[in-house]
Parts: structure tokens; C-alpha cells; sequence
């Protein structure tokens, strides 16, 4: 199980500890470089070497699949920094937020497993519904909301690519029943027909429709969180860290905290006022359209 992070620059002022913040998926590919008066600049998102993940493998052709992929594998983060392959281990940073009674906490972590907080710990609370919701915390619960949706759109196109690319991958099964489990249709989104593989034009044609929603998706995720606090957010939040739980890529739970707006004497926001770890319970019912 893995983390995936989106961070920020944060203010001390803020109230919340994000060091060495970047905007967006990626890690960074250069270091900060000192400004006039010895802050340090946020570095632009790009991509470096990391030995977190597994490697990347094409799609030559004939595969109709453009998209180049993934492979399984998850290694202690770091990064080769020096370009000669060497590992420059890294320490994996969190989130530090601040409670309604202005005291600085961490991530709470509950060790009992008797303990049903400890569940929570990797499966998060309860989406609430806004009318659910303190006052206060009303524009926040929208906030979440259209992030977890964001989330269940970025499984759901997750799910209906990995479910073409099983198929392909076997599909001189396809004659052989019981031999395979094939993966079952999404009820919740468009019901595109059993694949077949060896219809090459038919089967290409979805392949290139999920390839374009995948794309499509998972760039609506990435920009909405980047852009949280731009003059066009209804919301005007800064974000400050975006934690995604998740489990064989899917994203099972989140943690959001943001900065709210200055004008309303709002600081450090987070679900129920301590934490916005919560869970995205149906994690496959949404689909494209953008939000």
C-alpha cells in the first residue's frame, strides 16, 4: 500500500509543515535555488529517477495501446541525484495541520487493531453530505467532495483501461473457458460490450476512447489540485497537502487540508476540525464527464 502526495509551498503562517513542496504528480527535477534574501524558490514540477515505483515498459505495436505503462514494484523512495545511477535515499515528509484549538498535530496513527480509529487510519471517516456538515466546514465538505469524485473518476478510468489490457494480454484464452477470470464491465459507467481482441478495428477503437479518458481524467485531477487557490476557485482555498491512500493504484481513501480564505478568519481547514482523512466509498462510481 502506498502513498501518493500532491503538495504545495506553505507559509509558516500557514500553520502547517510541507517541506519541500511540489505542484503536482511528478517529483521535482531540480533542486530549489536560493532567491534574493535566502528563501528558497518552490521547483517546477518535473520528473526524476525514483526507485519507489517499478519501471516503465512500452507498448510496441501491433498493440493498439499507445500508452506506455507502469510495472508492479514499490522500493523505499529515492533519487538519483548524481546521474550515475547511485540511490540518495529520501525521507518521506508529512502534512502537519492545526486543530480548532490552535495546536499543532500530525497525522493521528492508532496502534490497536481493537481500536476502530486504527481502521480509520487507513480507511478514513465517512464522506459526509455538506447539509451533514458544520457550518463552518460546508464549503470545505463541497471541496472534498469534488476531489473524491475527481478520485473515483481517476479509478474508474483506471479500472476500464487495466480491463482492456487484460484482455489483450490473454486473449489467447479467450477459447479456453475456464482458464481465466476476466474482469466484470464497471456497472457504473457506459457498458461498452464484452472486448474482443480479435476484432483488431473494434477493439482498437476502445482502446483509444479509454486511452483518451484516462488522459483526460487524470489530467482534470492533477489540474484541479494544482490550481486550488487561483482567483477562478469558487472555493478560494490554498491547498496544502493532498495525501492519496491507495491500494494496487486505486485510490481507497484521501486526506485534504487547506488554507481558507484570510477574509473569513478561516486558517487550517479539515473535515469535523481535526482530520480529512476520508474514505471514497463507492471508489469505481463515477466517470468522465470533467467536473
Amino acid at each position: 500500500m502506498k502513498r501518493r502526495k500532491f503538495l504545495k509551498a506553505v507559509s509558516t503562517a500557514a500553520g502547517v509543515a510541507a517541506l519541500g513542496a511540489s505542484k503536482g504528480f511528478s517529483q521535482t527535477n531540480t533542486p530549489p535555488k536560493p532567491a534574493k534574501g535566502g528563501r528558497a524558490k518552490t521547483a517546477q514540477a518535473g520528473q526524476t529517477k525514483t526507485y519507489a515505483m517499478g519501471g516503465i515498459d512500452p507498448s510496441p505495436p501491433p498493440s493498439p495501446f499507445t500508452l506506455r505503462k507502469r510495472l508492479v514494484g514499490w522500493y523505499p523512495d529515492g533519487a538519483d541525484v548524481t546521474g550515475d545511477n547511485s540511490c540518495d535515499r529520501l525521507f518521506q515528509e508529512e502534512v502537519i495541520g492545526i486543530k480548532d484549538n490552535k495546536v499543532l498535530a500530525p497525522f493521528p496513527i492508532h496502534f490497536q487493531d481493537q481500536d476502530e480509529a486504527s481502521k480509520r487510519w487507513i480507511l478514513g471517516k465517512k464522506l459526509v453530505k455538506p447539509e451533514e456538515a458544520p457550518a463552518k466546514y460546508i464549503p470545505f465538505t463541497f471541496f472534498v467532495r469534488r476531489v473524491a469524485r475527481l478520485a473515483r473518476q481517476y479509478n474508474a478510468s483506471l479500472y476500464r483501461l487495466r480491463r482492456l489490457r487484460f484482455y489483450s494480454d490473454y486473449k489467447d484464452k479467450l477459447d479456453q473457458p475456464g482458464t481465466v477470470k476476466w474482469p466484470e464491465n464497471n456497472p457504473w459507467t457506459k457498458k461498452p460490450g464484452i472486448p474482443n481482441p480479435k476484432d483488431s478495428k473494434a477493439f482498437g477503437d476502445m482502446v483509444q476512447d479509454a486511452e483518451g479518458d484516462w488522459n483526460t481524467v487524470t489530467n482534470n485531477f492533477h489540474n484541479y489540485l494544482k490550481n486550488t487557490g487561483d482567483t477562478t476557485d469558487k472555493f478560494n482555498f490554498t491547498l496544502q497537502g493532498a495525501d492519496m491512500v491507495t491500494a494496487n493504484g486505486y485510490i481507497v481513501s484521501m486526506r485534504i487540508v487547506v488554507q481558507g480564505p484570510p477574509s473569513q478568519g478561516i486558517g487550517i481547514l479539515e473535515v469535523g476540525g481535526s482530520s480529512s482523512h476520508v474514505s471514497l466509498s463507492s471508489a469505481f462510481s463515477s466517470f468522465s464527464p470533467p467536473p
